[in-house]
């Protein structure tokens, strides 16, 4: 064969096999949440979870919510001694059609 035929159907095999690993893919997207107390950046990760799949017109599936990660950053306001703590949490969930305000137990 020649080489260009060769080069050519690698190319349409390593497509197609994109293609459709992309479309049986679960898609998993990402929210993060912030305030100066913990539960609270939960909740605001919750509310931006909504707000991400209000994008395509349906609601963050909070049985498929899970907790990826909490941390922490630190500042102090210029002039002042008191030192400021942020909570940062992430998550990651599906969409999905029914809507839910909280989880009892998300981890």
């Amino acid at each position: 064969m020649k080489p260009h035929v060769i080069s050519i159907s690698i190319i349409l095999l390593l497509t197609l096999m994109g293609i459709v690993g992309g479309a049986y893919a679960d898609e998993m997207l990402e929210a993060t949440g912030t305030s100066t107390m913990k539960e609270k950046s939960l909740t605001n990760a919750l509310v931006a979870a909504h707000f991400q799949c209000n994008r395509k017109r349906l609601w963050a599936d909070l049985n498929t919510l899970s907790v990826v990660d909490t941390s922490t950053s630190s500042y102090k306001i210029t002039g002042g001694r008191k030192k400021i703590t942020e909570y940062h949490t992430t998550v990651i969930f599906e969409c999905g059609v029914d809507y839910k305000k909280s989880v009892e137990d998300v981890s």
